[in-house]
């Protein structure tokens, strides 16, 4: 199956549909940044692990945003940019209270209608509940 075209997207509503609404409404965090990684929207999930708000960090790097153990030295924003497709991966962030917190990191470049690259899609996965479980499944 192909990718959709943003005209046949557009077809599957009888109205415009709000794009911030519709990413807070998602539990996993999204970050959109522009092509030189600099915030350009922060969803509401993205809000609460980071402890950041949409406003305070527009225009801000995003490995300011994230502070991931992987920014400095190997972007999961750059490897997608570099493959020109998605990426994954695991690391842990620090949010603005100084914690640590397990996320899987996963970024995909946007382009415009004309190819032309004009962002990236990053999304932030809490995995703290997971590695718990792993954790308590060893400990058995």
């Amino acid at each position: 199956m192909g990718s959709l075209s943003f005209g046949q997207i557009k077809e599957l509503f009888q109205t415009p549909i709000d794009l911030p609404t519709l990413l807070d409404g998602l539990s996993t965090g999204v970050i959109i940044t522009d092509r030189v990684r600099r915030v350009v929207f922060l969803n509401s999930a993205s809000e609460a692990l980071t402890g950041f708000s949409r406003v305070d960090v527009r225009g801000v790097p995003c490995c300011h945003v994230l502070r991931a153990s992987v920014c400095s030295r190997d972007c999961v924003i750059a490897r997608a940019e570099k493959n020109n497709a998605p990426v994954t991966m695991e690391a842990d962030i620090v949010n603005r209270e100084h914690r640590k917190i397990p996320v899987r990191l996963s970024a995909a470049p946007l382009h415009d209608t004309q190819g032309t690259l004009a962002g990236f899609l990053e999304t932030v996965e809490d995995i703290r509940t997971s590695q718990e479980t792993c954790e308590s499944i060893q400990n058995v």
